[in-house]
């Protein structure tokens, strides 16, 4: 049985295996430790305008979709931050059930727009451009210290 779920900090660590499962797997191969994806997990569930859904097949942790809101001028904006889909689960509607949840819940309290980064290449980009999403003019940098 398939359910989604609301994340918040008292259910996020049941989603750590998941997310370390995703990354460390190609075309990601992180390389997260459970420490690592646990702190991170839990950092994202504390913010303010924390939001997350997940989703549960006979009650294992089988994809999750999460990120916090930002005020702008013209109204709130939604950064997706994770979104990953347990390996053997891909291609079955896992993710496209749990964006349109995200949605509909953004929605509800007022967002108006989801940002997100993934990989130019990356298969998620197709994914996400065929739910509507589309390039933006902007750089993305970084700079190791």
């Amino acid at each position: 049985m398939k359910e989604i779920v609301r994340l918040d900090p008292t259910n996020i660590a049941g989603f750590v295996d998941l997310f370390r499962s995703a990354f460390n797997a190609p075309p990601w191969n992180d390389g997260w430790s459970s420490e690592a994806a646990s702190e991170r997990l839990q950092l994202f569930a504390s913010f303010p305008t924390f939001l997350g859904v997940g989703l549960l097949h006979d009650s294992r942790a089988v994809g999750l979709a999460l990120g916090w809101g930002e005020r702008w001028a013209d109204g709130w904006t939604f950064y997706l931050k994770e979104m990953c889909t347990e390996p053997s689960f891909q291609r079955q509607g896992v993710g496209t059930s749990l964006m349109n949840a995200l949605e509909n819940s953004l929605r509800q309290q007022g967002f108006d727009s989801i940002n997100l980064q993934t990989g130019r290449t990356a298969p998620a980009a197709n994914f996400y451009e065929q739910r509507g999403f589309r390039s933006l003019d902007l750089v993305s940098l970084a700079k190791r210290l």
